[in-house]
């Protein structure tokens, strides 16, 4: 198996014998652990604020390949996700060494089942005879902006888009530039 750094959600004080915490956005600590050796590598305190917990920053910091936790919110999934974390939910009532072991060795490591979306109830369809029922929900609507305020919103989105462009003639100076250098080392390589 190759060497993977493998976090974990835990509750405190943390470490392998600690239990998987519950969710991971309230977790009080977050217990590293080394594939290879199944030893502690660290175990970090979150910190938590106004604005939620740094749990999603500290898991991408040290380099986690994998997360093993209870539950997680889908944003905290997708901040993982991006940042190539391999997420493994549904690991709560086990200690971390236990969540880890049979994450390593194939076992499923979900104890739980995770919460499905609710299904509508089946419904039987009306006979033709009978007008069906008029199923109107009230639409939200956004109050009409003024003048100014559509002004401001419309010189806003053209100052984004002037920025993203500079960005992308950046990109693309610097792409030139690195295609230069590999047609005169290629250039090189055939003399």
């Amino acid at each position: 198996m190759i060497q993977m750094l493998i976090a974990v959600s835990t509750t405190k004080p943390g470490g392998l014998g600690a239990r998987v915490s519950h969710v991971f956005e309230t977790s009080p600590t977050i217990t590293f652990i080394d594939s290879d050796t199944m030893s502690e590598v660290e175990v970090v305190e979150v910190k938590t604020g106004f604005f939620g917990s740094n749990a999603v920053q500290i898991v991408l910091e040290r380099g986690a390949n994998v997360l093993i936790t209870g539950m997680l919110n889908p944003i905290s999934y997708s901040y993982l996700a991006q940042g190539g974390v391999m997420v493994v939910p549904g690991a709560t009532g086990l200690t971390a060494e236990e969540a880890v072991n049979r994450f390593v060795s194939g076992q499923q490591v979900q104890q739980v089942p995770m919460p499905q979306a609710p299904q509508m109830p089946p419904t039987m369809p009306y006979p033709p005879f009978m007008q069906q029922p008029q199923r109107t929900f009230p639409i939200p609507m956004m109050p009409p902006f003024d003048r100014e305020r559509r002004r401001e919103m419309l010189e806003y989105q053209k100052w984004m888009i002037e920025k993203q462009l500079e960005i992308m003639e950046k990109q693309k100076e610097l792409l030139e530039k690195q295609l230069l250098r590999i047609k005169k080392l290629l250039e090189e390589m055939e003399d």
